[in-house]
């Protein structure tokens, strides 16, 4: 039965909409830094062909199919908190100090940077290892290296970091008076 909620028609749309999100990404960064002058013949064929690449390759797909909602959702959230802290009475000039100070875009970079790996091995983790089955014998640097990347320690080290800057950041204050 047909209803107005039923959206399944747009999963086939998905690579159209794909590919014409990775044509007009493409063309304005060719654009953007004029990498191939300032002609729009080239930039349109260059940025079609990546296109058209990407959707030729299965695991591509699955990489911008799934940053891309991620991605929107990180800059609506720093729209929200923009909107929150401007409705609590912070100055404009106040916030963008704050944000083109650094530390945040670094934060931003940093949080992009792990969750476009942690989407890579999303989309790449049913490869097959070109080594087989094979279990490597258990010496002393194999196991001290498993020890070193286990999840627990990881997350421990994780946690310490954020600890450490926001002790960092709370102690000296994000925004100094002007």
């Amino acid at each position: 039965m047909a209803t107005f909620l039923d959206l399944s028609i747009l999963r086939f749309l998905t690579p159209l909409f794909t590919f014409l999100f990775i044509l007009i990404i493409s063309y304005a960064v060719l654009d953007k830094f004029k990498l191939l002058g300032d002609h729009f013949a080239p930039k349109a064929i260059a940025s079609f062909s990546i296109a058209m690449i990407f959707i030729f390759s299965t695991r591509m797909l699955a990489i911008v199919n799934t940053a891309t909602p991620w991605f929107i959702l990180m800059i609506l959230f720093g729209f929200f908190i923009a909107a929150m802290l401007m409705f609590l009475g912070v100055k404009e000039s106040a916030i963008e100090k704050t944000v083109g100070g650094g530390t945040v875009v670094w934060v931003v970079l940093i949080v992009s940077l792990i969750l476009f790996i942690i989407i890579i091995v999303q989309a790449f983790q049913d490869v097959e290892s070109p080594y087989g089955d094979e279990q490597p014998e258990k010496t002393r640097t194999t196991e001290s290296l498993s020890a070193l990347v286990h999840p627990r320690l990881l997350g421990a080290l994780f946690l310490l970091i954020v600890s450490t800057f926001a002790v960092m950041f709370i102690s000296q204050g994000f925004i100094k008076p002007s």
